[in-house]
């Protein structure tokens, strides 16, 4: 079981990690309806420019798609935090080794069902 003090730095950690997220997220998408949507880049009109907007378009939807992932994993975390179920693995229900939570407070699954 984890300890109040430990809960709450792992808090802290996932809302500076939400906010961080957030804006990364901000700088290649706009969020609307409670979803991200990528940011088309306008370079020019030029042939060439228009090669170049489409090549960063599809690395900005990857990213933008890892970076929702992310928010999600730790907005997740942060309601189980709230619920009471934080530190606890989704799959086997027994608890998240604090170490690993310490280098990864939005992880789902302890070790054991990780590497399944």
């Amino acid at each position: 079981m984890l300890d109040k003090d430990f809960i709450e730095d792992r808090k802290k950690d996932l809302l500076t990690e939400k906010e961080r997220l957030e804006k990364e997220l901000g700088s290649i998408a706009t969020k609307e309806d409670g979803n991200y949507v990528t940011n088309f880049p306008k370079i020019g009109d030029e042939d060439e420019d228009n090669e170049l907007e489409v090549s960063e378009y599809e690395q900005a939807i990857d990213a933008e798609k890892k970076l929702v992932g992310l928010l999600n994993d730790t907005i997740e975390a942060l309601k189980k935090i709230e619920n009471g179920t934080y530190g606890h693995c989704d799959n086997c229900n027994q608890d998240i080794d604090p170490e690993r939570l310490k280098v990864y407070p939005s992880a789902k699954t302890c070790i054991t069902c990780e590497d399944k």
